[in-house]
């Protein structure tokens, strides 16, 4: 093939285009050489692929992570106190319980595992009677010590523990004559899908509109 004297503009696109050409060539070359690198150690190169991309799920602000523990916290404890108000109605009704202190012999409640594994989240009831606090987290323990000694009245609040790998939040219970606890635990890996998940629905509903 010939090509016309270097002033044409001819012969400058044609070296041009040659030289696009020679690049990803090299560069579809340098992709396979990876790639059958990868698989001649035994790598699964989409597996690979795909974890790179699932690394995009830690994007998360620490606000925001903060924000829905606190959100999340106070809706599982709001539907959780209308779980055990029915329940110990009911069970006063049926004379199976005569006061609160018996009813908290019950906790956990079946419908309260349920609504733990909805959140996916580890829902534990403090007991109205606790003496010892061996098996608390600190944050658990400071708070009932407080709450036991009359320092202060029991208000929902979210907390750190584990070196910030789980956030705790400690509601109050309420039923009539008995106070107890509730504590709730996110583990931050979980949290952090969830929220993704979310975004990715707010998405599609942003795109069906």
């Amino acid at each position: 093939m010939t090509l016309k004297k270097p002033g044409s503009w001819t012969y400058s696109i044609l070296k041009h285009a040659w030289h696009a050409i020679f690049f990803v060539c090299v560069l579809v070359c340098l992709e396979g050489c990876r790639n059958k690198t990868l698989k001649d150690y035994g790598h699964d190169v989409n597996a690979i692929k795909n974890e790179v991309k699932s690394r995009k799920i830690h994007r998360v602000s620490e606000k925001e992570f903060q924000q829905w523990t606190a959100d999340k916290g106070s809706e599982i404890s709001r539907i959780a106190q209308k779980y055990l108000n029915r329940a110990y109605n009911k069970g006063l009704e049926t004379n199976q319980i005569a006061s609160a202190k018996e009813f908290a012999k019950l906790l956990p409640l079946a419908n309260i595992d349920s609504l733990a594994k909805t959140y996916q989240v580890d829902i534990q009831s403090i007991s109205f009677e606790r003496t010892q606090v061996d098996n608390l987290y600190a944050i658990e323990a400071d708070y009932w010590k407080k709450y036991k000694s009359g320092e202060t009245a029991l208000e929902p609040t979210t907390e750190y523990v584990e070196n910030r790998r789980k956030r705790v939040f400690i509601a109050p219970i309420y039923l009539k004559e008995a106070v107890g606890m509730w504590s709730i635990h996110f583990e931050r890996q979980n949290v952090i899908q969830q929220i993704v998940k979310e975004r990715e629905k707010k998405k599609k509903k942003k795109r069906r509109s």
